[in-house]
């Protein structure tokens, strides 16, 4: 695990030189190195997992000096495939994922992506074809975004760490802010920057020297295969097998390994499998004590079940206290470890349990991250029924959960859905990813700013699949491709790295994803039960408790605090002179937002919460205006 960054047609000064190492350190405290030529640099620090010695020093250059690489990740076939190498007649100094990485390029070319088994990110000069290589993982569990304007390419695992190339045009697109409002983060490869992009899931970039920049190519495809509906009873057997063994690869490392492990279902899993594939001695468990504040969030308190979960599989855990002050300084730490204004307090307890798993000595945490992404866990797939009948009710239904006496938790929920009556079940689905709705998004900005469909973003992606007619098969695949890579996978990364941890996330590996994606969806989904397959394999391995455990995550009581005691911090940040100055946000209607939080007229909350993260971002990160 490392940071990268790399500059093409672009040269660095000195100056420039230590300002991308120090940016991208905390990714990589255990060494750094910088190549270069004439209009090409590569840049790596270094977080040594596998083979901690020198000769896993990046940047690494081939044998024959004819390639170099800088890369981010970890092989877990690395030693299958060094051996497959070696026959082909390769020899190697290491035994480090590195040298695996470069040789298997050296066989194979840019087609090396596809016998690889793992999460990256790298960059690869090729001197003899003049050419540079960019590729990220299948499922974006490793970051990289790129600028790129008037032949210049740079590229990084931060965005931050681009940002410190100071010489470079950061000017913004505030169009891109309207879609953190209305997802909480931003589902495409977009980023607040005009000229930066992130490199998209399962794509790579082949860049000639001497000729213009092309387009990505995606070279990984998330498999909707036509499922058999028959309930095949090697089905169980076949996943089990698949997620033991993915789990057990991801264990491998010369460092200590810790787990995430908040009691549900998914990570309580990874333990029972870690634990049974003789690993288990090694292993810490790690879990947030957030007290007993969230109920009325509607979140339940995760350490009663991770107890439950480590003294049933005989693990040590470690209980992190994890109750967070209402105050604007968490917010902003959060704002700069993540380097987008991504709106979401879980990103905030994934960084206090990084920092807690450095000070016992583990460099690697195992998390239960995607298994709702992979076999349907979330709430919004438990409304699938609710969302064929939508288009039979009028649009003026949207009204009815304000005339209910429920709690706003509760209306909210209600308000979300009865917002997509008279749509098809298809759109409605698509709009349940909304946090805000599109006209709240829209009177937050001023008239000059064009703001497209939200909602296409993620409509624009099923044009992929057109074949694929089930609706939660639908539903899955758009949870793959925009909030599983775009949020629940940057955060853990990127949180995680902030504390020189490397996180791994077997539920992301493509060998299960196209796995689950080949079973029908009465295997995920049944009834009421999610996960159901997982379930299964749950019942001999974990008690009942965690087995039925409802779906639930973490989260901080900013209901409350928006209507408490975080006022005046809503007045001081959002209404402030520097944060209007830049012409996106109609004071007038955030004003509202605000008054209409305090006396409960209107559940704000997490808007309001992402409004003052994009208000910490650009304070942090952009140009004063």
């Amino acid at each position: 695990m490392c940071g990268i960054a790399g500059g093409f047609h672009h040269s660095l000064s000195p100056e420039g030189e230590q300002k991308i190492l120090q940016s991208l350190a905390h990714r990589g405290p255990d060494s750094q190195g910088l190549w270069r030529r004439p209009g090409l640099w590569l840049a790596n620090t270094r977080l040594a997992i596998q083979d901690l010695s020198e000769a896993g020093r990046q940047p690494m250059l081939s044998p024959d000096g004819r390639c170099c690489l800088v890369y981010n990740g970890e092989l877990y076939q690395a030693a299958t495939l060094r051996n497959e190498l070696i026959r082909k007649g390769h020899t190697f100094q290491s035994d480090c994922d590195t040298e695996v990485l470069l040789h298997a390029y050296l066989a194979w070319g840019e087609d090396c992506l596809h016998h690889l088994n793992g999460d990256f990110a790298f960059a690869l000069w090729d001197e003899a074809a003049q050419r540079l290589f960019l590729a990220r993982d299948p499922l974006g569990v490793k970051p990289l975004y790129f600028y790129q304007k008037e032949g210049i390419l740079l590229f990084a695992s931060t965005l931050p760490a681009l940002r410190s190339i100071s010489e470079l045009d950061f000017s913004l697109r505030p169009e891109v802010f309207a879609t953190y409002l209305s997802y909480l983060y931003c589902p495409s490869e977009a980023t607040p920057f005009r000229y930066v992009r992130k490199l998209l899931p399962g794509h790579s970039l082949s860049l000639p020297f001497n000729g213009p920049i092309p387009d990505a190519r995606r070279y990984y495809r998330i498999p909707m295969p036509a499922a058999d509906e028959r309930l095949r009873p090697t089905a169980l057997q076949e996943l089990n097998h698949t997620l033991q063994e993915v789990v057990s690869s991801q264990l491998h490392a010369d460092v200590p390994v810790g787990i995430m492990l908040s009691g549900g279902l998914d990570s309580s899993l990874i333990a029972a499998w870690a634990k049974a594939s003789g690993h288990a001695e090694k292993i810490q468990a790690f879990c947030i004590n957030t007290g007993d504040g969230l109920s009325a969030e509607g979140f339940d308190d995760d350490l009663p079940y991770a107890r439950k979960a480590a003294q049933h599989l005989d693990l040590p855990l470690q209980e992190i206290p994890g109750v967070i002050e209402p105050s604007g300084s968490w917010i902003d730490s959060m704002t700069h470890s993540l380097g987008e204004p991504q709106a979401d307090p879980a990103a905030w307890y994934v960084g206090q349990i990084a920092s807690a798993a450095k000070n016992k000595g583990v460099h690697v945490l195992l998390s239960g991250a995607g298994g709702d992404d992979v076999f349907s866990g979330y709430r919004r797939h438990l409304a699938i029924p609710a969302y064929k009948m939508l288009r039979f009710l009028p649009k003026s239904s949207a009204r009815w959960p304000h005339c209910l006496p429920v709690n706003l938790v509760l209306q909210r929920r209600l308000e979300k859905l009865f917002s997509a009556a008279g749509m098809q079940a298809l759109h409605a689905a698509v709009h349940s990813h909304l946090w805000t709705k599109p006209a709240e998004v829209h009177s937050l900005f001023q008239n000059d700013i064009s703001i497209g469909s939200q909602e296409e973003l993620l409509l624009l992606l099923l044009e992929e699949i057109p074949d694929e007619k089930q609706l939660l098969q639908q539903m899955l695949f758009l949870e793959q491709r925009s909030f599983l890579p775009h949020h629940n996978l940057a955060y853990t990364d990127q949180m995680c790295m902030a504390h020189s941890i490397e996180a791994r996330v077997p539920f992301a590996d493509a060998h299960i994803v196209n796995c689950a994606a080949a079973l029908p969806p009465v295997f995920k989904l049944r009834g009421r039960t999610t996960k159901w397959i997982l379930r299964e394999l749950a019942a001999p391995l974990l008690p009942r408790e965690i087995i039925e455990r409802r779906k639930t995550g973490f989260g901080a009581p900013l209901r409350a605090w928006m209507s408490g005691p975080m006022q005046a911090i809503l007045h001081e940040r959002l209404l402030d002179k520097t944060f209007l100055n830049y012409g996106f946000f109609r004071p007038e209607a955030i004003e509202k937002l605000i008054v209409q939080q305090a006396t409960e007229q209107h559940d704000a909350a997490y808007t309001l919460f992402s409004l003052l993260c994009i208000e910490s971002w650009l304070r942090q990160f952009a140009a004063t205006a």
